[in-house]
This record gives C-alpha cells, sequence and structure tokens, in this order.
C-alpha cells in the first residue's frame, strides 16, 4: 500500500490520524511473542516443499513452540511428531495469519489481514494438524 506521495509505509501505516498495522508486522509480533531461547532439531515436508518449520522450547523443556509457514496454495494437513518433552497437555494455544501474498490493509479495511488466536483439542506425541494456504502459524505446546 501506499500514501498519495508514493511512499510504502511497510509494517505500520498511517494518516494524520490513525495508525494501523500491515500483515508483515503481524507476523514480526507473532515471531517475537512466541519467541523461545532454545532451538529444537525439526524438519517439515510437504507437496511442492510448501511448508517451512521452525521448533523452539524453553530452557526447562516445559514449552515447545512451533513456528509453521505454509507458502502454497492449497492447506496441509501435517503429521507432527513431539520427542524428548514428555506427556502434553492435548490443548495448544494456536495463532494463525493467513491471505493473498500481496494483501494490504487499506483505510477502509484496517483490519482484513490479522492474526486469528484459537485453540486445538488433539496434541499428542504424535498428532496432524491441517495448515491453511498462504499462512503463518504458531502453535504453543506445553507439557503436562
Amino acid at each position: 500500500m501506499q500514501n498519495d506521495n508514493g511512499w510504502d509505509q511497510g509494517q505500520l501505516f498511517f494518516t494524520s490520524g490513525r495508525v494501523w498495522p500491515m500483515p508483515p508486522y503481524h507476523a514480526q509480533r507473532m515471531a517475537s511473542s512466541a519467541h523461545l531461547p532454545c532451538r529444537v532439531a525439526s524438519t517439515a515436508s510437504s507437496p511442492g516443499g510448501d511448508l517451512d518449520l521452525t521448533a523452539t522450547r524453553d530452557e526447562a523443556g516445559t514449552t515447545v513452540v512451533l513456528k509453521v509457514v505454509n507458502a502454497g496454495n492449497q492447506a496441509h494437513r501435517a503429521s507432527i511428531a513431539v520427542d524428548g518433552v514428555g506427556p502434553l497437555d492435548p490443548k495448544a494455544e494456536v495463532e494463525t495469519l493467513s491471505g493473498e501474498l500481496d494483501a494490504r490493509n487499506p483505510l477502509e479495511a484496517r483490519a482484513r489481514v490479522r492474526p486469528l488466536a484459537s485453540s486445538f483439542e488433539g496434541v499428542a506425541a504424535r498428532f496432524s494438524y491441517e495448515f491453511p494456504a498462504r499462512s503463518y502459524s504458531v502453535l504453543r505446546l506445553r507439557r503436562r
């Protein structure tokens, strides 16, 4: 999105009376709020290589965060294995940002693309989860 002088304002857009976030802002906020210090070995495979995964945990090993990008135009159901954490709470906190790759939040629709918070029941040492097309999802798993 550009304003009337052709300047693309990036993560935040503003007028003289309003400020609102663009989709990249939401992705940065999601990543930073889910930061955990210890990287966990992880891999993702999907048709066309559309899924990308980063897994981290806290120092005590009580929380694991999965950050998953689905760059494809179709939803992908992924099989997820979480080893070495111990019994997991069956409920995960989920935050997902999805939309067209060139989506913007114009003044007349400032919340068109925004993250949606939800929960997912069914977490275990091995479970499956469907990642929407063109999405960035953060799943927070906790040890029981």
